[in-house]
């Protein structure tokens, strides 16, 4: 099992329930394959980049989630039948992505070099 992220372009004529209702049957696609949802995100109505479908703005939405290959064809499959849902992406996350987000401790500089530095100088 691996970890996925797609982005979903929801048309912007939908309500709130509509939107609800195709991202359940979304999470519903991914949980009939054995997959697990971990977080659906909504960044909100936004302007593509370009007139997709006739329309020049979108509700974008992130599903994250886990799941072996037949999760990501299922999800995908449901995506390109349901009405109102445009363009959408699926990428499989790296595990060094989320090591190389934190921090690198820096290492600490001896204080006895330092100190025998300044007592020849003076």
């Amino acid at each position: 099992m691996r970890e996925y992220e797609t982005m979903v372009i929801v048309d912007p004529d939908f309500d709130e329930d509509a939107q609800s209702e195709v991202m359940q049957k979304f999470e519903a696609a991914i949980t009939r394959k054995g997959g697990t949802v971990q977080s659906t995100d909504l960044w909100g109505r936004r302007q593509l980049a370009y007139e997709v479908a006739g329309k020049t703005y979108g509700f974008y939405y992130i599903i994250n989630f886990i799941g072996g290959p037949e999760t990501v064809q299922e999800l995908e499959r449901v995506i390109k039948i349901t009405d109102g849902t445009p363009k959408f992406l699926t990428i499989k996350q790296r595990k060094k992505a989320v090591a190389a987000a934190e921090p690198e401790k820096t290492p600490e500089t001896p204080q006895e070099n330092t100190e025998s530095e300044a007592a020849s100088d003076g």
